[in-house]
């Protein structure tokens, strides 16, 4: 999952607008040592985190996520955004939603494959619903995929594939006949985690 840069969206919303103004924005979620915004700020994003430092003041913001969508949403809700280009904001705000997107699809199938463990009878349905979507989507490289993970690969090593990071991963995920195994609470629950 790619989010969009904070820093670079940071530096464009003060240049923009002033740090004040951003700072405020993150107020909600920023750990603050200091309500002074002098100075240059320095920033570090590290491990879902973000250390903004101005002047004498740190702040925290530990979910860089969270972090990202605030200073978004206060870049395009802006009543008078004259003379601003918010397009990078606008690309910022779909990369979001793509990064989430490939989070749920990723935490619904890390959820299913739980449930398949937990149930290890449900594996027959797996391999049924395999073979009904190859008539639904046709042969693919995924489909191929997994039809060696479930004929060659235990529930671990079929789990170590697909919740690998990255784009085949994800694009197995999608493809996955190991999934709609949760409950209608189950899938919300997630589904609420994930995009809030």
């Amino acid at each position: 999952m790619l989010l969009p840069d904070f820093q670079r969206l940071f530096l464009l919303a003060i240049k923009a607008t002033s740090t004040t103004y951003v700072m405020k924005a993150l107020a909600p979620i920023t750990q603050s040592t200091s309500s002074g915004y002098v100075g240059e700020p320095r920033i570090l994003v590290k491990k879902d985190s973000v250390m903004i430092n101005i002047g004498d003041g740190l702040h925290v913001i530990f979910g860089e996520l969270r972090a990202t969508k605030l200073l978004i949403q206060a870049m395009l809700e802006m009543s008078d955004p004259h003379g601003i280009d918010l397009q990078p904001f606008r690309e910022a705000a779909a990369q979001v939603g793509q990064a989430k997107n490939y989070m749920l699809t990723y935490e619904l199938q890390k959820a299913n494959l739980a449930k398949l463990v937990a149930d290890k009878g449900l594996w027959g349905q797996v391999k049924a619903k395999f073979e009904t979507s190859i008539s639904l989507v046709g042969n693919s490289a995924e489909v191929e995929e997994w039809r060696v993970l479930l004929t060659d690969c235990t529930v671990q090593e079929i789990s170590e594939t697909v919740l690998k990071h990255g784009d085949h991963a994800h694009r197995l995920r999608l493809f996955s006949p190991a999934s709609g195994f949760l409950s209608e609470a189950e899938h919300n629950e997630v589904y609420v985690r994930v995009m809030g």
